[in-house]
């Protein structure tokens, strides 16, 4: 093979590499959670989701792991989706409204956001609670949205975080969060 050759075939590689990794970059993903009972279809643009694990002190000093997925985009839009499993003493009826405020105060408190707009509903016939909110991240203004779902034993949050107040209302971030699943 002479240098020529070889040079095309390396342009040719190359640029099926670039190519590839593009397509599966720019093309929606769906994430699977066997172990979380969920899943979800990432938007055309997202990243690969990185998975973290972390505990969470509770009052009573007991632990709680936080199983978190967080994808993001070229223009900085960031989607987080995490779960966590509660002992049976957290979904009392009477309680789970205040678990939703706790994690909605949590939440927002963290980002040192304002509440916009806030709307309970029932999630598969769990309690739910989606909250429009914007705050200042990465020294920017950020147009959230938050979503919460009491599906016993699990806790699932939703955060999209984007910098533009019209892509939190875009077609794309509607249908992720539509598209989350619980499976069994």
């Amino acid at each position: 093979m002479n240098n020529t050759t070889r040079l095309i075939a390396f342009a040719v590689i190359f640029l099926s590499l670039i190519t590839a990794s593009h397509n599966v970059y720019s093309q929606g993903k769906k994430l699977t959670s066997p172990e979380g009972h969920f899943s979800v279809m990432l938007p055309e643009g997202f990243s690969e989701p990185e998975k973290s694990d972390n505990p969470i002190k509770m009052e009573d000093s007991s632990e709680v792991m936080i199983h978190m997925y967080s994808s993001y985009n070229l223009k900085g839009e960031v989607f987080l989706v995490s779960y966590n499993e509660y002992p049976e003493l957290f979904f009392n009826k009477d309680f789970q409204k205040t678990m939703l405020d706790n994690v909605r105060d949590g939440a927002i408190g963290n980002m040192k956001g304002v509440i916009e707009k806030e709307k309970d509903f029932k999630f598969e016939g769990s309690p739910s609670r989606t909250v429009y909110f914007s705050a200042e991240t990465d020294g920017k203004p950020s147009f959230n949205r938050f979503q919460c779902i009491i599906a016993k034993p699990r806790l699932y949050q939703l955060i999209y975080i984007g910098y533009n107040k019209k892509d939190r209302d875009a077609k794309k971030i509607t249908e992720l969060f539509k598209s989350f699943r619980i499976t069994k």
